[in-house]
C-alpha cells in the first residue's frame, strides 16, 4: 500500500507463441523503494481470469508459404475468416449460398453414413466378408463430415502472375523481398480488420489485445520499404487494442522516432544481457540540461547580460527546439549509433570526413581493422549537440566518445566556445562520455592545413594526396592513437 494505492503486477508466461494454455500469476510490491516480490500474492488464483489475446508472430526466417498455410495463427487463415467467410455468412441471408453447402454436407454425410444400405455399411460387410474370425473384435468407420468453413479454406490456392504473360507461377518464385512484402501486407490488412472489427463492437471479448510480434522485420526489403512498413506498424501500435513488439538491426526502424520511450536497446556487457530504456520526462531533463548549456554559452556572449528571467525564457525555448530536433535529426545515418557499441560524436562534415579517410582509404590507418566495425561516428551538426546526444545514448548504455575544435575558448557566432568545452569535459568526468580529444585551434591547424570553403572535401583530398606532410604531422598521430584506444577498448 502507497499513497492510498496498492500496487499488483501481473505476468503472463507462455512458453509457445500460440498455444491456448495461459498462466497468469500476480505479485505484490514491497518496501518504500517498490520492489516487486518474488513470492506470489495470495489467493492470485482467484483474482482475474486474464487472457493474453490474439498473438500475430512473424519470425525473421519463415517460407510465405507457412503464412499461407491455414493453421490457426496464420495470417492468411484469420483474413479469409474475418474477411472472406464473415462475408458470406452476413450477405447469405439472401443468397443462402452458404447455408446452403452446408445443409448439403449434412445430407450428403446422412446418405454416406446411415442405414444398413449406407455406403459405409456396404464398406465395413465388404472389409469384414474377407477378414478371418477374431472373436468379439468388429471393424467400423465414422464419417467425420467437412467443417464448411475448412471446406472454402481449402479450395484456397495461391500464385503470381507476370503482367503480359499467361502462366501461373508459384509463390516461391518471387524473391525474398516480394514475399516478405506480402507477409507484411497480410498482418497491415489483419490490423485493419481487427480495427473495424473493435469500432463495429463485433469483438468477443472487450479487454482482448492483438499482439503483433514481429522479429527483423527489415529483412530482404529496400531501404524505402523499410521506413514504409515502420510507419505502418507505428501506425496498428496506435490502437488502444493493439500492441506492436519487434526486434531490429535496422537504423530505418529508429530514424525519426517520436517517442524513444518505445525504445528498448538490449546490449551485451560482459557476459550478460542488459536492456536500456528512456522514459520521455528523462528526455525532457536531458533537453533541459543541454538549454541551459547552450543558453549561458550565449549568454557569456552578450555585452549586456540577459537577466534570470530572461535566461529562463531562452532555456525553456531551446528546450523545447531541443526535442523537436532529436525527432527530425534522428536519420538513419545517426540512428546508427542505437545499435552500435561505440560512437564517435564530430561536430560536422570535416571531421566526418576525417573518419572516412581514416575507415575506408586504403592509406588511412585504420583501413584494414575489423575493429572500425564497431565504431558508428555521428555528425553533430555543432559541439552544442554533443550534450544531449552523449546523455541519450548513456542512458541506451552506448559508448560515447567526443572530438571537437577547442576554436581557442573563443566567442565564435555568439556562443561561448569555452562554456561548450567545458561542460563537453564536464560529461567525461561525470563518466557520461569515455574520453574526449581536441584539435587546436582546428582540425585543419593541428593537421598542418588551410581551412577552404569546401572544407571537408579539400580535407580528404589533402589527407589522400598527404599534403603538407600531414600524416606525419603531431596533429594526425595523436588522433590516430586516441581512435586507437577506442577500437582497442572493450
Amino acid at each position: 500500500m502507497r499513497d492510498g494505492k496498492f500496487r499488483v503486477r501481473a505476468t503472463v508466461s507462455k512458453s509457445k507463441v500460440g498455444e491456448k494454455a495461459l498462466l497468469c500469476e500476480y505479485y505484490g510490491y514491497v518496501g518504500e523503494d517498490p520492489q516487486i516480490k518474488e513470492t506470489k500474492l495470495m489467493g492470485w488464483k482467484t483474482v482475474a481470469k486474464p487472457s493474453l489475446g490474439e498473438v500475430i508472430y512473424m519470425p525473421s526466417m519463415r517460407p510465405l508459404s507457412d503464412e499461407l498455410k491455414f493453421t490457426a495463427n496464420s495470417a492468411l487463415n484469420q483474413l479469409v475468416t474475418k474477411n472472406i467467410i464473415a462475408r458470406i455468412k452476413v450477405e447469405d441471408e439472401k443468397g443462402r449460398h452458404f447455408s446452403a453447402v452446408v445443409d448439403s454436407i449434412k445430407q450428403l454425410s446422412s446418405y454416406i453414413g446411415t442405414g444398413e444400405t449406407s455406403a459405409i455399411q456396404k464398406l465395413k460387410s465388404d472389409i469384414s466378408s474377407k477378414m478371418l474370425d477374431y472373436g468379439k473384435v468388429q471393424i467400423g468407420f465414422d464419417l467425420v463430415p467437412p467443417n464448411a468453413e475448412d471446406l472454402i479454406k481449402s479450395c484456397f490456392r495461391s500464385h503470381t502472375s507476370i503482367e503480359g504473360l499467361d502462366d501461373k507461377l508459384p509463390l516461391s518464385s518471387q524473391g525474398d523481398g516480394f514475399q516478405r512484402s506480402m507477409m507484411f501486407s497480410l498482418i497491415a490488412n489483419l490490423a485493419e480488420l481487427n480495427k473495424e472489427d473493435d469500432k463495429a463492437g463485433n469483438k468477443l471479448a472487450k479487454n482482448v489485445c492483438t499482439f503483433y510480434i514481429i522479429e527483423e522485420p527489415e529483412l530482404f526489403l529496400h531501404p524505402n520499404h523499410q521506413t514504409y512498413f515502420r510507419n505502418k506498424l507505428e501506425e496498428i501500435s496506435r490502437d488502444a487494442d493493439s500492441q506492436v513488439i519487434l526486434t531490429s538491426h535496422s537504423p530505418y526502424f529508429l530514424n525519426h522516432v517520436s517517442q524513444y520511450s518505445q525504445v528498448k536497446r538490449v546490449y551485451m556487457d560482459g557476459n550478460t544481457s542488459n536492456v536500456a530504456q528512456i522514459s520521455e520526462a528523462e528526455i525532457q531533463e536531458i533537453c533541459r540540461e543541454n538549454a541551459e548549456v547552450v543558453a549561458n554559452a550565449r549568454n557569456e556572449c552578450l555585452t549586456v547580460k540577459w537577466t534570470a528571467e530572461e535566461l529562463k525564457v531562452k532555456v525553456d525555448e531551446v528546450s523545447v527546439s531541443d526535442h523537436l530536433r532529436y525527432l527530425l535529426w534522428i536519420d538513419p545515418t545517426r540512428a546508427n549509433a542505437f545499435l552500435s557499441q561505440k560512437v564517435v560524436l564530430v561536430e560536422g562534415c570535416t571531421e566526418k570526413a576525417l573518419f572516412s579517410f581514416l575507415f575506408n582509404n586504403s592509406a588511412g590507418a585504420f583501413f584494414d581493422n575489423s575493429g572500425t566495425a564497431k565504431v558508428t561516428v555521428i555528425d553533430t551538426v555543432g559541439k552544442y549537440h554533443f550534450y544531449k546526444f552523449a546523455k541519450l545514448l548513456n542512458k541506451f548504455g552506448v559508448k560515447v566518445w567526443c572530438v571537437h575544435d577547442t576554436d581557442n575558448d573563443a566567442c565564435l557566432s555568439g556562443i561561448s566556445h569555452q562554456k561548450l568545452n567545458e561542460a563537453i569535459l564536464g560529461l567525461n568526468t561525470d563518466g557520461k562520455i569515455q574520453g574526449v580529444h581536441t584539435f587546436a585551434p582546428n582540425l585543419e591547424a593541428s593537421l598542418g592545413l588551410v581551412k577552404t570553403k569546401q572544407p571537408d572535401l579539400d580535407l580528404y583530398l589533402s589527407l589522400e594526396k598527404n599534403i603538407n606532410d600531414c600524416l606525419t604531422s603531431e596533429g594526425y598521430i595523436n588522433l590516430v592513437n586516441f581512435v586507437k584506444t577506442i577500437i582497442d577498448s572493450k
